[in-house]
C-alpha cells in the first residue's frame, strides 16, 4: 500500500513517520478511498470479459476522478445548537481501450500531433465563422505544424 504526499493543500493532516520514504512528513493511506477504485476497475474488466474482450489486449486509457456537488446535513449538538455535516462525493470515470486502437489515427490525425489537432479546431471554426462551409472527414483539411 502505497501513501499520498500531502505536501501541498495539506492543512490538518498531521505528521506521520511512514511517509518518509516520499521526502515529506505529511502523508495518508487512503484505504477507503482505495477499495472504491479497485471495485470500479473490476467492474470495468467484468464488462470487458461480458463483451468477449482479450484483457491483455486492454489498458486504461482514461482515468480521472472530479468533484461532485457537496452533500448537506445537519448534526444536532447540546444546548440545542445545529451544526452543519457535509459530505464531499466525487465523481471517479475509468476508460479501457484496446493498444491496436489508436484515436488519432481513426480521426485522420498524425501519432503524437496534438498541436496539429489544435491547430486544425482552430482552422475549422474560423472556416465556419466565415460562412465557406466545411468538408467532409479531417483529411480535408491539412494542416502545417
Amino acid at each position: 500500500s502505497s501513501g499520498i504526499n500531502a505536501e501541498y493543500g495539506g492543512g490538518g493532516i498531521g505528521r506521520q513517520k511512514g511517509t518518509k520514504r516520499y521526502g515529506t512528513n505529511r502523508g495518508r493511506w487512503p484505504t477507503k478511498s482505495a477499495k472504491f477504485l479497485i471495485k470500479l476497475l473490476l467492474s470495468a474488466v467484468n464488462n470487458a470479459k461480458n463483451q468477449d474482450i482479450d484483457l491483455k489486449e486492454l489498458f486504461v486509457s482514461h482515468f480521472v476522478i472530479q468533484r461532485a456537488p457537496i452533500k448537506r446535513r445537519r448534526t444536532y449538538k447540546a444546548h440545542g445548537k445545529v451544526s452543519r455535516y457535509d459530505s464531499h462525493p466525487c465523481h471517479a470515470e475509468v476508460i479501457l481501450s484496446l493498444k491496436d486502437e489508436d484515436v488519432d489515427e481513426m480521426a485522420g490525425i498524425d501519432t503524437n500531433s496534438r498541436t496539429k489537432a489544435s491547430l486544425l479546431k482552430h482552422k475549422v471554426t474560423r472556416l465556419m465563422k466565415q460562412g465557406n462551409g466545411l468538408k467532409e472527414g479531417a483529411s480535408a483539411y491539412q494542416v502545417a505544424a
